[in-house]
């Protein structure tokens, strides 16, 4: 079984989704998705939607919440940067992108296989896809350079200021941002890696296939594991002194571990099938994939907060101020404030 069907369950809701695009890569100027929800705000005339806010479009309990893109093509992966929110569309295999105080959706680039993860610098897009590549576009669009060929079902992505990192089947790797560069195997001999994070040196990397959270260096060593004996750890993200990550299973935890080892914490747990994580200085955010809520706590633990009850919260951002989601199943680009 291709592990894809193992780590996307939500994408039983493809049939719904639309569609599917072109099978060339296209560079354009404005979505040309399959108009939006009743509940979001009308589109544009160019095929786009703009923000609206609502208290009840996301299914209740969402009140300041904002439709920030509403095209029901299996809105997945997200990230923002100072002024844009992108994501990329599993069904019509687009790269999109919308400022965060709300406009006109916009295409960036359309794949010729379903993308995964995506991360931007300041200059591109980057992005895994179905096909076993991993391909970047300038944020404004233009041409696709793909730097890597042949992976095996890569999922997860990030980068720094010289290299890109991936996770695929049995393998974490990363290779210079530069089209036709070497890749290295960071770790070999893994089962099922999927979220990675990068800091202080080290890519961090949750393993469902084996239920742990390793670390090893940038430039490859033998990994270190963090922590073990985990049901489906999913996502993963990082800050200056621990690793964070959420279990998929049926009991549904948030944890956290420092970056160079010792005793894994519980933040929070009976979580709803928790899929993705980030944080900022003080709090930890995740989506409940099955009770369909954005929740919040802080880093250290106590009260949990239930930022949205969403349609089908997938994968989330945050800055200074709000939290970002994707709603796979709805379709739709959410925000709300922190």
């Amino acid at each position: 079984m291709n592990r894809l069907t193992v780590v996307l369950p939500l994408l039983a809701a493809l049939a719904c989704a639309g569609s599917t695009g072109s099978g060339t890569d296209e560079a354009g100027s404005t979505s040309g998705g399959g108009g939006g929800l009743s509940s979001s705000s009308s589109s544009s005339g160019s095929g786009g939607s703009s923000a609206s806010t609502s208290s009840s479009s996301s299914g209740g309990g969402c009140g300041g919440c904002v439709v920030l893109a509403s095209e029901p093509q299996l809105p997945w992966d997200l990230t923002v940067d100072a002024t844009n929110v992108y994501w990329v569309n599993q069904a019509n295999r687009t790269l999109m992108k919308t400022p965060k105080t709300g406009g006109e959706a916009t295409l960036i680039i359309t794949a010729t296989g379903a993308p995964y993860g995506i991360a931007v610098d300041a200059t591109d897009a980057y992005w895994t896809a179905a096909t076993g590549s991993i391909s970047k576009v300038p944020l404004a669009g233009g041409t696709r350079d793909t730097l890597v060929f042949g992976e095996d079902s890569p999922v997860e992505i990030a980068v720094d200021d010289t290299h890109v990192y991936w996770a695929a089947t049995g393998v974490v790797k990363r290779a210079p941002k530069s089209t036709g560069a070497p890749v290295t195997t960071v770790a070999s001999g893994q089962v099922n890696p999927y979220g990675v994070a990068l800091q202080g040196g080290y890519v961090y990397w949750t393993d469902y296939g084996d239920g742990t959270v390793k670390r090893a260096s940038v430039t490859g060593s033998p990994p270190d594991t963090l922590a073990s004996g985990l049901g489906l750890p999913y996502g993963i993200t990082t800050d200056a002194t621990h690793v964070y990550w959420v279990n998929n299973d049926l009991e549904g935890s948030v944890m956290k571990v420092p970056l160079g080892g010792g005793e894994p914490e519980t933040v929070a747990s009976a979580q709803g099938n928790p899929w993705a994580v980030v944080v900022d200085e003080t709090h930890i955010y995740w989506t409940n994939s099955s009770t369909n809520q954005v929740m919040k706590a802080s880093k250290d633990g106590g009260e949990i907060t239930v930022l949205a009850t969403s349609l089908s919260p997938s994968f989330l951002a945050v800055d200074e101020t709000n939290v970002y989601w994707t709603e796979s199943v709805a379709g739709r680009v959410m925000k709300a404030p922190k």
